[in-house]
């Protein structure tokens, strides 16, 4: 999403990150990230349940698809941050909504490394703003 923040922009979307980390490990996550967007702190974890948001199976977290994605990124240097401490069964998702509240969509990841597509989320906010216009109707 960062490498298209100025296309959201444009479409006048605000976008967050939102985590029940610490304040420190967000502190060292957006120090090494360099979020073009804010880190909003969710300890209680209020969004995510509002959201649906869920945990994970280890088998589900910690499958071959998660252990695909992290030796692909020792092979290209990264080394994965530590999880001691961490909730690394906390599911994340992709949420986006309307301004005044009216309406909106909630994509619920089916594992760590899972994500919808940037342009899938640009083409539902066009949508959206096509059907708020009335340009389009949706009858059911």
């Amino acid at each position: 999403m960062r490498e298209r923040a100025s296309e959201l922009d444009a479409l006048g979307v605000s976008v967050y990150a939102v985590t029940f980390e610490a304040r420190e490990h967000a502190t060292e996550y957006l120090s090494q990230q360099a979020l073009p967007f804010p880190l909003l702190l969710d300890p209680q974890r209020v969004a995510y349940r509002a959201f649906g948001l869920s945990h994970g199976s280890t088998a589900t977290v910690w499958g071959l698809g998660t252990l695909w994605y992290y030796g692909r990124g020792l092979l290209r240097g990264r080394l994965p941050d530590s999880s001691r401490g961490r909730d690394r069964h906390q599911l994340g998702g992709d949420v986006l909504l309307r301004a005044g509240g009216a309406g909106g969509w909630v994509y619920r990841s089916d594992s760590p490394i899972d994500r919808p597509a940037v342009d899938a989320l640009l083409r539902k906010i066009m949508l959206d703003e096509h059907l708020a216009r009335g340009d389009v109707t949706c009858l059911r």
